[in-house]
């Protein structure tokens, strides 16, 4: 059975989307358990506030007044029911936000009835003395006898759907002479424990998303990067092969005997030969750097004197053409090593030193210069050259771009050489940077940590 059949093997393509998925279904359980505690916590806050406004009410209001609407043809029931209806519309209008406060009463023969409500006497709400409420609960008719204050539902009766809280006026005697009831629509208590409920989801359900689509992004430009890496590694790999042959084959050439204008015309070849294979090794550690590969260092105690004389070597030809002197400072020590990515050092170096040729100026001397401070080394390359405007020194380091003053000297390039340098230091956990002025010349600074820390990738890990 091979790997990809295997049951318990899983592609790290697999591991990711199962811990994706196992991230996703977190966010959104803590949302709903959020959300079932916000309910919970929502439905005793109203319901206990229902209760304590309905109490507040049935407090005030005088025993023996609520006593009399039990006896409708009574001398005092006109003007004691207009002061109780007038008391229930007041507390409906200071409640706010209820259908109905009204009083009730029971007696054996009828059962539960209503004495005196807030509704105006003909609306569709108003309920007169002595009608009828047959939908009374178990609940509701017990607290006649036990004088218990409540809230129940939602329930429904002939007028709706209400969350209804109901206290006893007169509860210090042995039973209450009525129950005080005042009822919101159902449809608004509903509506808070959604709102209350609903928010915590919501926000799990944004985050989860939020979540989901910046994986979706991180993943397709992974494999935009991916596939863009390979293409430009197979295209460079197709470039590099018949380049070293042609670079191979002019440098044959050149160890024989030829004639000035042959040999003239062979190192104008071979001088571009080499600056194409220079522009693809740039364009291919742009791809690398960019990809999604971790680019492990291959750490080794490096000399770094012997590393910048080989730097040295392989820019001098090109020196010389200028009439510039390639010099390490005064107080560069006979020998210090660092532990480096030796090639890529090389590679920034490389890159430095030929900057600094092709925009110092003629007759004049590339410097490399070292001091140490507690924990790093600091390494410098200073030329005598045309300088970097100050509107453009930080975006040299941005990649494919050049100064104007570069583009205006007409030296070839591709824009991509401090951007490599500075992503291989930063690799080492260095940093680079630089200072110039137009017309005086660029030091560009290299700092190294003297004790360098575990390698890192390119993607920062």
């Amino acid at each position: 059975m091979s790997k990809r059949t295997d049951p318990a093997f899983i592609t790290n393509a697999e591991r990711s989307g199962i811990a994706l998925w196992v991230r996703l279904s977190l966010i959104l359980a803590v949302g709903v358990l959020a959300g079932l505690a916000s309910v919970a916590a929502v439905n005793r806050l109203y319901r206990n506030n229902l209760q304590s406004q309905a109490s507040a009410v049935a407090s005030v209001l005088d025993t023996d007044t609520v006593r009399s609407l039990a006896m409708p043809h009574g001398k005092e029931y006109d003007k004691n029911y207009a002061q109780l209806k007038q008391k229930m519309a007041a507390a409906k209008k200071s409640i706010g936000n209820v259908s109905f406060v009204y009083l009730m009463a029971r007696d054996t023969a009828h059962g539960v009835y209503f004495l005196v409500d807030s509704e105006p006497k003909g609306s569709e709400g108003y309920s007169p003395n002595g009608q009828k409420y047959p939908e009374a609960s178990v609940q509701l008719q017990a607290s006649f006898s036990d004088g218990k204050r409540f809230v129940e539902g939602p329930v429904r009766d002939e007028w709706g759907t209400w969350l209804s809280a109901l206290a006893p006026v007169g509860a210090d005697s042995a039973a209450p002479v009525a129950m005080l009831g005042v009822d919101v629509p159902a449809s608004s208590y509903w509506a808070v424990q959604l709102l209350v409920g609903g928010t915590p989801v919501l926000i799990a359900a944004l985050a989860a998303g939020v979540v989901f689509t910046t994986e979706a992004l991180r993943r397709r430009r992974q494999e935009a990067l991916r596939m863009r890496s390979e293409l430009v590694s197979i295209a460079s790999h197709e470039l590099r092969s018949p380049l070293a042959g042609l670079r191979w084959s002019q440098e044959l050439m050149m160890s024989y005997p030829l004639d000035e204008k042959a040999k003239k015309s062979l190192e104008i070849m071979h001088n571009s030969t080499v600056k194409l294979q220079e522009s693809i090794e740039d364009v291919l550690q742009l791809a690398n750097l960019q990809s999604s590969t971790h680019q492990k260092l291959d750490l080794a105690e490096v000399n770094m004197g012997t590393l910048l004389a080989d730097v040295f070597s392989v820019q001098q030809p090109v020196a010389d053409e200028r009439e510039i002197s390639l010099v390490r400072s005064q107080d560069w020590p006979e020998s210090f090593k660092i532990q480096v990515d030796e090639r890529r050092m090389k590679r920034v170096f490389n890159n430095l030193v030929s900057n600094a040729i092709k925009y110092g100026k003629e007759n004049t001397a590339v410097t490399v210069g070292y001091q140490a401070t507690r924990d790093k080394y600091i390494i410098s390359v200073s030329d005598h050259g045309i300088g970097i405007p100050k509107a453009d020194q930080e975006r040299v380091f941005s990649g494919f771009y050049r100064a104007d003053n570069a583009r205006r000297a007409a030296v070839d390039g591709t824009g991509m050489g401090l951007y490599l340098s500075r992503a291989i230091v930063q690799q080492h956990g260095g940093t680079l940077w630089l200072d110039s002025s137009e017309q005086s010349g660029t030091t560009v600074y290299v700092s190294l940590p003297i004790t360098l820390a575990a390698p890192t990738t390119t993607d920062g890990r």
